[in-house]
């Protein structure tokens, strides 16, 4: 949902990650559904590393709450990972970027993700009234 609203969208129109693959003829085709990226969220930012050593270049998703590991299966679609793989957070987080790197030399490549600022729902204005969501005017 980068760049839109977190609220207000009915379930057919909520935006989406994307992918799109280059068909080698200087065109583009979205393959998000085929490939298994669907996935609502605010999405910050991607990052691309083989994080498992098969040869697929992975994908990292930073989102608002909860960032998501995507391993690549090798035949075009993606596998949600996040939670075999350690990333699962216990709090809500705000990840902006992502890189991958071998920072320890160990031939294993490493994940650093920035986060944004401590950011809770309950005390955003509301985008219709101004108000803080807790019933509080906004200042």
């Amino acid at each position: 949902m980068s760049g839109t609203r977190l609220q207000g969208f009915s379930d057919s129109d909520k935006p989406t990650n994307r992918l799109y693959q280059n068909d080698g003829h200087g065109h583009f085709i979205d393959v998000t559904k085929s490939s298994g990226l669907i996935q609502t969220g605010w999405g910050q930012g991607v990052c691309v590393g083989d994080y498992d050593n098969d040869g697929f270049d992975d994908l990292l998703v930073t989102y608002l709450g909860q960032n998501v590991l995507y391993r690549n299966n090798g035949d075009g679609t993606f596998t949600n990972v996040t939670v075999q793989a350690g990333l699962k957070n216990e709090t809500n987080r705000w990840g902006t970027g992502c890189s991958f790197l071998d920072y320890d030399r160990d031939g294993k490549l490493d994940l650093f993700v920035a986060n944004y600022v401590d950011f809770d729902m309950k005390s955003t204005p509301s985008q219709v009234t101004g108000n803080i969501a807790n019933g509080e005017e906004s200042r």
